[in-house]
């Protein structure tokens, strides 16, 4: 009888192994091979071999050949793949059409030889030069936007987003370190795209303009930094190449359904000698995408459980256009005069219908209703610059006058209509609520500034003065109106 059990308990054990052998055989597969060079036939060791999904070309798995030149995979879902082998001093092989099937679990890729690469005289050398996106220096932060591919198609506002310790809010309120009390520049001078009460127009500049972006978080008296957080320098792009430059830049992107699209693209043309320097350019940019928001909110009163869902189905588009033309002319004895002109208008209009259901657990009915919103807003601005620099002898420093005139403008309006629905989804009989907002800012800036900076180098030190003077005009008008039901007509909402 003992004899018999043990027989019993043998014969489950390889039922059970064969039975785990067939499991495996059924769902994975072995690919092997051996790399050699093609040349000298000898074995190749720690080539690169890395396995790609056929379908979406996605890596699945890779190895490095071993001493005699072999690899091997295991565990390999059944599929179909393609795979490359790469070595330094070798030209890259791609080996196609590995299939893993039900009748084909073990693929052996036989030997592969690889080709090495051909070596040559040497005529000529080319070194290229390329600009960290993000240079840290003592004082400040220098963000290179022409290097950084990710911003392209967008705008200021979404270089500014990616630069650390910034910070934007859906407003476009700009903040350094948490803190909101930031000065923004353009061209290191004062701007109405800076925006006022605290909001940028930065969105109406697109990125493709600009050139760097300079974080000044240590700044001297030159740039006024009482009560702020850290001085924002945008310096935009400007032709510095001798006779007749073009260019002409353009970018599309798309996020089908849940991103939308993007078509940014700039052009610009100058010329410069030694006596003058000609510029000119353009930027536009146009976006359009959704606004989609669903939430479930749920709360008690009492013993009462009340659950508010919103399905919110919106679109967003912005476009914008920024213009700019110079002119800086070399005078006798080290004196250069500048005028410059840059402008931007922007639109976006933005748009939502809303539907909200409110539900009671004592009760059967639920609140049914529907806001529909339409805000668009529209922005102009145009700085005017004039500049005279004169440098003194040996490089021992210059005398800078700048005066500067920006204007700007921003209008918003909101227009809301909600209507109440029963539980099969009828109106009822309750009037239609209707309201418009209106908001308009004007943010002028003028600004005067002499700078002196004289440098000792005997002595090894310098010397520096200057006068500064700020005037603006800013006004902000802001208005709501509700639909009265009984004459139709829009009355403005007063506090009393």
């Amino acid at each position: 009888m003992l004899i018999k059990n043990y027989l019993f308990i043998s014969i489950s054990l390889l039922i059970s192994l064969f039975y785990k052998q067939i499991t495996f055989g059924q769902s994975d597969g072995i690919i092997s091979g051996k790399v050699i060079d093609k040349v000298t036939e000898k074995t190749v060791e720690y080539v690169s071999f890395k396995l790609f999904n056929a379908k979406d070309s996605q890596i699945v798995t890779g190895i490095y050949t071993d001493f005699e030149g072999k690899f091997l995979l295991n565990k390999i879902t059944l599929g179909n793949y393609y795979a490359t082998l790469t070595f330094s001093g070798y030209i890259p092989f791609e080996v196609n059409g590995v299939s893993l099937t039900a009748t084909t679990k073990v693929l052996n890729l036989g030997t592969i030889k690889l080709e090495p690469e051909k070596s040559g005289e040497l005529k000529e050398i080319k070194v290229t030069g390329q600009l960290d996106v993000l240079k840290a220096g003592i004082d400040k932060k220098i963000f290179n936007v022409a290097e950084d591919n990710t911003v392209k198609g967008g705008t200021a506002n979404d270089v500014l987003s990616k630069i650390p310790s910034v910070e934007l809010d859906q407003d476009g309120n700009v903040m350094m370190r948490g803190d909101g009390k930031v000065t923004i520049l353009i061209d290191g001078r004062p701007s109405s795209l800076t925006g006022g009460n605290g909001k940028t127009l930065l969105d109406a500049l697109p990125a493709g303009s600009i050139e760097r972006i300079e974080v000044v978080t240590n700044p001297s008296a030159k740039y006024d930094p009482d009560g702020t957080s850290g001085i924002i320098n945008i310096v935009l792009k400007k032709n510095k190449l001798q006779g007749f430059n073009g260019l002409i830049n353009g970018n599309i992107g798309t996020g089908f359904v849940k991103n939308g699209n993007v078509f940014d693209g700039n052009a610009s043309l100058s010329f410069r000698n030694s006596f003058y320097n000609i510029y000119g350019s353009y930027a536009g940019r146009y976006m359009d995408g959704y606004r989609n928001n669903y939430s479930t909110i749920e709360r008690l009163y009492d013993d009462s459980i009340v659950n508010l869902k919103q399905t919110r189905l919106g679109t967003d588009q912005n476009f914008g256009h920024t213009f700019r033309f110079g002119l800086d002319i070399s005078l006798k004895n080290r004196q250069t005069l500048g005028v410059s002109a840059i402008g931007s208008i922007g639109e976006r209009n933005r748009t939502g219908d809303q539907w909200n259901a409110q539900t009671n657990n004592f009760t059967t009915d639920y609140l049914n209703w529907k806001r529909v919103s339409s805000d668009p807003t529209q922005n102009q601005n145009i700085d005017l610059n004039v500049n005279y620099r004169y440098e003194f002898k040996e490089n021992k420093g210059d005398v800078v006058i700048d005066f500067n005139q920006s204007l700007g403008t921003d209008s918003i309006q909101g227009y809301y209509s909600q209507q109440f629905f029963d539980n099969s989804n009828s109106p009822l009989q309750i009037s239609t609520l209707s309201q418009r907002l209106f908001n308009f800012e004007k943010n002028n800036v003028f600004s005067g500034q002499v700078d002196a900076t004289y440098l000792f180098l005997k002595i090894n030190s310098r010397m520096e003065m200057g006068a500064k003077s700020i005037m603006r005009d800013q006004m902000i008008n802001t208005y709501s109106q509700k639909q009265d039901t009984l004459s139709n007509q829009f009355i403005e909402d007063t506090l009393s």
